[in-house]
């Protein structure tokens, strides 16, 4: 994901973008494992598990899907 997100920013603000992308994404991977635990009373552990792990990479594919196409497209160089 690295190379595709560097294209998505300006120079400028390159660092700040992939960071900011970086770390929602450890944030929203902390808090899984914690909301995986709610809905054991109805399904038993390994169930909750596998629908928040499918879950999360259901999100990842829909993301990537809605980021713009970067191909053949020159890189933004802030003057």
């Amino acid at each position: 994901m690295g190379a595709f997100l560097t294209e998505l920013f300006s120079t400028r603000l390159r660092g700040w973008g992939q960071g900011l992308s970086y770390n929602v994404g450890c944030a929203l991977g902390a808090i899984f494992p914690a909301m995986a635990g709610l809905p054991q009373r109805a399904l038993r552990a390994k169930s909750a598990i596998w629908v928040f792990a499918t879950t999360a990479y259901l999100a990842i594919v829909l993301c990537t899907f809605c980021l713009p196409e970067t191909r053949k497209r020159e890189l933004q160089v802030d003057g």
